[in-house]
C-alpha cells in the first residue's frame, strides 16, 4: 500500500511537471518575426547596440545593412560606414515604431521608402535598397545623406533641448532633469536602448518610502508595468512633456477616478542634487490598474506589438504574467481576490521544495561516501552538514521566487522578502564557509607534501574570513547601507583593532611569517616552549599541536618568531644512544666479539648511517661493563625510527645469545674475606711494580718488551 501511494505521488509530480511544460511550451517567442526590411532596422540597431559596449563582433553585419555610395574610395569605406551607422542608430532609438507593424513588406520591389511618424508629426525618412545578396540596405548617396543628416540634427535638437540646464537645471541628474528626460529614460530602460538597463528604469521611480530590500526588486516590476501604461494608456503625448528642469507644469500622465493620479515630481537626494521622478502614489496606481488594463484589452496590444520586449529585461513576475495573458487568459480569473494562475505557482513551489530537498540530500549524502577520508573534528562528514543549510537555501529562494511572482504588494513583499533576503544570505554564507573547509580538506587529502597542506589550511582560514566579510556586507547593504561605506567602515575598525590588539596583530604577522618562511609544516613533530607533539593544524591566530599524550596545545603564532623553535621533523638522520651492560665475569675476547658484532650490525643495517657512529667499551660501571653506542637512523619519521630501534636492539640480543654473551642487571656481591681470602702478588718496591705493569701492558698490546734503558726513563 505504501509503494502504491508512492507511486500515485510520482504520477501526480509528472503529471503536473508535464502540465507546466506544455505551459512553457505555448509561450509566445520573444524573437521577432518581421519582414526582410524590417530585419535590417533590427540587425542595424542590435550591433550598433553591442558596439556601444565594446563589442565589435557585429559591425560587419552593421556595415552589412548599409550600401555605401561608388564614389567612397575603399581606405574612407569603414569611416564612412560607421559614421552612417551612428547617425541612423541614433534616430532609430529615439523615435517609436514597431519593426512587425510599422514597416511595409517589400514585395517584388527592389526600392522602398519607409516612413516612420514622431508624435510631433514629424517623418522620419529611410530609403531602402535590396542588395545583390538578396538582402535589404539603407541607401546612401548625396540625396540621402542630405535627408539622414536632416533627421540626425532633429534628433540631436531633442537630445539638446531635454539635456539644457537652464536655472537651477545645473543641480539636476541628467538623465532625471526634467519630465520630458525622466520618461524618456524609463523607456529607453526598459526597451533597453542606447545603453540603458532596467536598473536605469527603476531610478525615475520614487520608491524611498520601501524598504531597501525590495527596492530593486519591487521597482524593475513598477517600470515595466508603468512604461507599458504610459505607452499603451496615457493620453498624455511625450512630445508635450516640458524639457525645463524648473518647469511649474507636472504632467498628469493617468487618471483612475477612485483610485489616484500618475505623475511625478521634484525630489531632493541626500547630495542636494535635484531629480524629476514618477511619484510613490503613483507606484500605487500602476500595481492597482493595471491588471484590469491587461485584461481589458492591453494584453492584445502588446503582443501584437512585441519589440517593447524584445531588447528590454522583463522581470520574473511580469514574464509569467505575460505568458499567462496571452496563452491562457482563463487562469486570469480571481478566486477569493487571487488569480488562478497565482494559485498554480503556489502548488508547484510546495510540490518543487520536497522534491529538491530530497534530491539534494541524496547528492550530498552519496558524495560524503565517495570522500570517506573527509572528516571533522567531531568525527563527522563536512559533506553532510551541507544538508541542513543547503535544504533553508532551497525553501528560501523557492518562497522568495513564489513571492515576487504571485504579488506586488509592498506590505507582503516588504515583510516577506526582508525575512527571505536575510536568511538566504545568513544561509549562503553558512554554506560557503563549509564548502571552503569542504575543498580545502579534499585538496589537502589528494596532496602529498606537508608544506602545501599547511599553506592551504591557512589559506582556507583567510578564504573563510572574506566569506563571513561578504555575508556581513550583505546583511548591512540589505539594512539599507552602502556597501562603500561599510567597507571603508571595516578598514577603519580594522586600524582600530590593529592598534587596540596589539597580540592580535602579531599573531596575524606569525602566521604570515610561517607561510613565508616555513620553520614547520602539518605533521612536523616540534618543540617549543617546553611543548612537543606533532604539529595538527595551523591558523590565523594559532598554531595547534598534539602532544605524546594526546593532548591538544595550543600555541599563538607571535611564539614562533620570537622563541626558539626546534623542529624535530625536519632532520635527515635520527639519533640513538644507548648502553649495553655485561657481566664482569665475560671475559675480554668475547667482549671484543660482541663490540665487533654491534658495529657489523649498524653497518649491516637499511637504515642506519654508515659513516657516522660509534660502538666502545665506555666505562666500568658498579655493575657491569658498559659498551656505548651513538647511532643514526636515516629517516624523518618517527614510527620507522622505532621500527629500526626495534629491529637493531632484537639483532643485538641474538647476537649476545649466540655469542653466549649476558648482560649484566644491578647487582650487589658479599664476599666473606674469612672464609675465601685472595692471595695477591707482592712486589720489593715501588719501581720493580711499575716495570713489571709496564711490561705485562706490552704483552696484551702484543708489543715487543722495551730496553732497561727506556723502562729506567
Amino acid at each position: 500500500m505504501r509503494h502504491f501511494s508512492r507511486f500515485r505521488l510520482f504520477f501526480r509530480f509528472h503529471l503536473l511537471a508535464a502540465l507546466c511544460l506544455v505551459f512553457l511550451l505555448q509561450a509566445p517567442a520573444f524573437a521577432l518575426d518581421v519582414n526582410p526590411v524590417g530585419q535590417a532596422f533590427v540587425d542595424l540597431h542590435r550591433g550598433m547596440l553591442a558596439y556601444e559596449k565594446g563589442d565589435n563582433s557585429l559591425v560587419d553585419t552593421v556595415f552589412a545593412r548599409i550600401e555605401p555610395p561608388k564614389n567612397v574610395s575603399a581606405s574612407q569605406k569603414d569611416t564612412y560606414l560607421l559614421r552612417t551607422a551612428k547617425k541612423l542608430n541614433l534616430i532609430i532609438q529615439n523615435i517609436d515604431f514597431d519593426p512587425v507593424r510599422d514597416i511595409p513588406e517589400p514585395g517584388d520591389k527592389d526600392h522602398l521608402v519607409v516612413q516612420l511618424g514622431g508624435r510631433d508629426g514629424y517623418n522620419f525618412i529611410f530609403r531602402m535598397e535590396k542588395a545583390p545578396n538578396g538582402k535589404w540596405c539603407f541607401s546612401t548617396g548625396k540625396e540621402e545623406d542630405v535627408i539622414l543628416d536632416e533627421m540626425y540634427r532633429k534628433i540631436r535638437n531633442h537630445l539638446d533641448k531635454m539635456t539644457r540646464a537652464d536655472m537651477e537645471g545645473d543641480t539636476f541628474v541628467s538623465e532625471l532633469s526634467s519630465p520630458y528626460r525622466t520618461t524618456l529614460t524609463l523607456r529607453s530602460g526598459v526597451r533597453g536602448f542606447g545603453g540603458y538597463t532596467l536598473e536605469d528604469a527603476v531610478q525615475t521611480l520614487d520608491l524611498e518610502p520601501l524598504s531597501p530590500a525590495v527596492r530593486d526588486t519591487l521597482g524593475e516590476i513598477w517600470a515595466v508595468q508603468l512604461y507599458r501604461i504610459l505607452a499603451y494608456r496615457s493620453p498624455l503625448n511625450f512630445e508635450q512633456l516640458s524639457a525645463d528642469p524648473a518647469t511649474d507644469s507636472f504632467p498628469v500622465f493617468l487618471v483612475r477616478p477612485g483610485v489616484g493620479i500618475i505623475t511625478m515630481n521634484v525630489y531632493t537626494d541626500a547630495d542636494g542634487t535635484k531629480s524629476w521622478k514618477f511619484t510613490f502614489k503613483s507606484m500605487e496606481v500602476v500595481s492597482a490598474v493595471y491588471d484590469d488594463f491587461m485584461t481589458n484589452g492591453m494584453a492584445k496590444e502588446i503582443q501584437y506589438s512585441n519589440y517593447d520586449y524584445w531588447a528590454g529585461d522583463v522581470p520574473l513576475h511580469v514574464m509569467v504574467d505575460d505568458l499567462v495573458q496571452m496563452n491562457f487568459p482563463s487562469l486570469e480569473q480571481k478566486v477569493w481576490g487571487i488569480n488562478g494562475w497565482k494559485y498554480v505557482c503556489m502548488a508547484v513551489a510546495l510540490l518543487l521544495i520536497p522534491l529538491l530537498c530530497f534530491v539534494v540530500g541524496l547528492i550530498l549524502r552519496r558524495l560524503a561516501r565517495m570522500m570517506p577520508n573527509l572528516k571533522r573534528d567531531d568525527g563527522g562528514s563536512p559533506v553532510l552538514s551541507l544538508i541542513l543549510p543547503a535544504r533553508i537555501a532551497i525553501v528560501s529562494a523557492l518562497v522568495l521566487n513564489t513571492l515576487l511572482v504571485v504579488t506586488t504588494s509592498s506590505f507582503l513583499l516588504q515583510s516577506g522578502v526582508f525575512v527571505l533576503d536575510l536568511l538566504t544570505i545568513i544561509t549562503l554564507t553558512w554554506m560557503g564557509c563549509l564548502v571552503v573547509e569542504i575543498g580545502f580538506g579534499f585538496f589537502v587529502d589528494r596532496t602529498r607534501n606537508r608544506t602545501q597542506d599547511t599553506m592551504l589550511q591557512v589559506v582556507a582560514q583567510v578564504v573563510k574570513i572574506l566569506v563571513l566579510v561578504v555575508g556581513l556586507v550583505a546583511v548591512a547593504t540589505l539594512f539599507g547601507h552602502n556597501s562603500r561605506n561599510i567597507l571603508a567602515a571595516l578598514g577603519i575598525g580594522g586600524l582600530a583593532l590593529a592598534l587596540a590588539g596589539k597580540d592580535t596583530v602579531e599573531n596575524i604577522f606569525g602566521t604570515v611569517m610561517i607561510v613565508a618562511t616555513r620553520p614547520f609544516t602539518v605533521g612536523d613533530y616540534v618543540v617549543v616552549e617546553g611543548y612537543s607533539g606533532t604539529i595538527e593544524s595551523v591558523g590565523i591566530r594559532s598554531t595547534e599541536i598534539r602532544t605524546l599524550d594526546d593532548s591538544l596545545v595550543t600555541i599563538p603564532n607571535a611564539r614562533f618568531i620570537s622563541q626558539p623553535l626546534d623542529n624535530r621533523g625536519k632532520r635527515s638522520f635520527r639519533r640513538y644512544q644507548t648502553t649495553f651492560g655485561v657481566q664482569y665475569d665475560t671475559p675480554p675476547r668475547l667482549i671484543q666479539a660482541f663490540v665487533e658484532g654491534l658495529r657489523e650490525l649498524i653497518y649491516e643495517h637499511p637504515l642506519t648511517r654508515k659513516n657516522r657512529f660509534n660502538v666502545y667499551i665506555y666505562e666500568l660501571g658498579d655493575s657491569s661493563i658498559d659498551i656505548w653506542i651513538d647511532m643514526y637512523f636515516g629517516t624523518n619519521n618517527r614510527s620507522k625510527e622505532l621500527e629500526s630501534r626495534e629491529k637493531f636492539i632484537m639483532d643485538a640480543i641474538l647476537l649476545a645469545e649466540r655469542l653466549g654473551v649476558s648482560f649484566a642487571f644491578p647487582s650487589r656481591t658479599i664476599y666473606n674475606i674469612a672464609d675465601n681470602k685472595p692471595e695477591y702478588r707482592d712486589f720489593q718496591d715501588s719501581d720493580t711494580a711499575g716495570k713489571e705493569g709496564r711490561k705485562i701492558a706490552r704483552e696484551v698490546m702484543g708489543l715487543p718488551p722495551d730496553s732497561d734503558e727506556k723502562m729506567e726513563m
